[in-house]
């Protein structure tokens, strides 16, 4: 009976089916993550890696609010393009160019 039920209840999928969010989407990185990222890469201590990314991420902010067009290598290019307003709170669209990554013996 076990196996009558198993095959009555096998599931199908389709070959078009997207693969699962959680599966290709990476976790996001938020600012305390990326304090302790800087802190442990250059050897600087918690105050002062904080004052410097909060310093960098509000003129970045500001430059992007503005419609600026960020050209930040190794981040890429950012540039804005689209702007909506959606009631409390303004959408920017944004598309960001990378160069390639280059394997670490290339």
């Amino acid at each position: 009976m076990a196996t009558t039920r198993a095959a009555n209840t096998k599931k199908t999928t389709s070959r078009t089916a997207p693969p699962p969010a959680e599966a290709t989407t990476p976790a996001t990185l938020r600012k305390r993550e990326l304090i302790e990222r800087v802190t442990a890469e250059t050897g600087l201590k918690w105050r002062d890696v904080k004052a410097i990314a909060d310093a960098v991420l509000s003129v970045m902010g500001q430059a992007v609010g503005e419609g600026q067009t960020l050209a930040l290598e190794p981040l890429g290019k950012l540039r804005v393009a689209r702007t909506a307003e959606n009631g409390a709170a303004r959408v920017l669209t944004c598309k960001l160019r990378q160069k390639p990554l280059v394997a670490a013996g290339e």
